[in-house]
């Protein structure tokens, strides 16, 4: 007999998940590296990282409402002096190029209640049916919407990982599995968030950038397999895929992981597939698994739902699973085990 009461435990435990990473927490923690040092050094890396992540936000917000700042490095350099200044002349501040305690106050609210805190409008703006600058002038005039926007329909597009997420509902066992899926891809965030703010070592995000788009050309051809091909014949293409390319498995794994994240954030359902094809092949079971949920969703190259193709890439997660606790959820592999049957038994009735 199906557990459904498992699955939503499953669903909510996975939801619950720390603000810090699982990756992060299994080695320590973001300060555990701190303490090889003596308190002066400590006191003064912790003081750069909080810069960087306040700068990386500020960064955010600007390329987010269309003044280019460029990469998301942590340093506020010419280009991103540039796009603030860029930004004060079109909100009629004076343009320095350097912003005042109010103008960054009022940047960053602004994003975070357009972008963050409201997904259904960040999915119109991803859309292009509002602008984000009219929103930015809008807000600033203390309008609460931009007029025309709030009547004005949807195109017919195809479902996005965004929009799946933000519509979960709670109407049936097939919404538990859409829950596993989003918390999946949340955590994914986190893990590239935190490999970026440990791994990154120059002062641009385009060397990341350029492994992320290397990763969908190169394997653009078994993406294009993923909704045919057995999940079987097309992990064992990835096997030979990466010995060919001799490559080494942390760093690859990493890349991969990273690109994922990136991939999930800016809502690319085919990079994202590029990304996991990698790690699955490298017999990560809890990828095999996020890949079956693309699947089973529409959320691959033709858009198909295809509930027993789904089936078959869980069913080689269930057999990749070893007694190591998941990459990702940082859970044992016996309660993932408990909830891929729970997955595939609905996914089966859904044929």
């Amino acid at each position: 007999m199906l557990c459904w009461k498992w699955v939503f435990v499953a669903a909510l435990s996975l939801g619950m998940a720390s603000a810090e990473p699982a990756f992060a927490q299994r080695q320590g923690g973001f300060l555990s590296g701190l303490f090889g040092n003596n308190q002066n050094n400590r006191a003064q890396q912790a003081a750069n990282s909080a810069q960087r992540r306040a700068n990386r936000s500020v960064q955010s917000a600007l390329n987010f409402f269309g003044f280019d700042a460029g990469g998301l490095d942590g340093v506020l350099g010419r280009k991103s002096r540039g796009a603030i200044n860029e930004f004060q002349t079109f909100m009629g501040y004076e343009p320095t190029g350097s912003l005042t305690r109010e103008e960054r106050r009022f940047l960053l609210s602004a994003f975070n209640e357009i972008n963050v805190d409201d997904e259904a409008l960040a999915l119109k703006i991803s859309l292009g049916l509002v602008s984000v600058q009219d929103l930015l002038k809008a807000r600033a005039e203390g309008e609460p919407e931009i007029a025309g926007t709030a009547e004005e329909p949807a195109p017919n597009v195809p479902l996005s990982m965004r929009s799946l997420c933000i519509n979960i509902g709670a109407s049936g066992p097939l919404d538990l599995v859409k829950a596993q899926f989003c918390n999946l891809r949340q955590l994914a965030i986190e893990q590239s968030d935190f490999l970026l703010e440990t791994s990154l070592t120059t002062t641009s995000l385009e060397p990341v950038i350029g492994e992320c788009q290397n990763f969908t050309t190169e394997i653009q051809p078994q993406i294009e397999l993923v909704e045919i091909e057995p999940a079987t014949a097309l992990l064992a293409d990835m096997d030979l895929w990466f010995r060919r390319s001799g490559a080494s498995k942390d760093k690859l794994f990493r890349q991969a992981q990273t690109c994922l994240g990136v991939a999930y954030r800016h809502d690319d359902p085919e990079a994202a597939l590029a990304s996991l094809l990698v790690l699955s092949g490298l017999k990560d079971p809890i990828f095999i698994e996020l890949t079956g949920y693309h699947i089973a969703f529409g959320l691959g190259p033709n858009e198909a739902l295809d509930m027993a193709q789904a089936q078959g890439w869980m069913e080689a997660a269930l057999a990749a699973q070893t007694e190591e606790n998941m990459s990702l959820t940082a859970q044992s592999s016996a309660q993932r085990i408990d909830t891929l049957v729970d997955v595939i038994t609905i996914l089966s009735a859904q044929e």
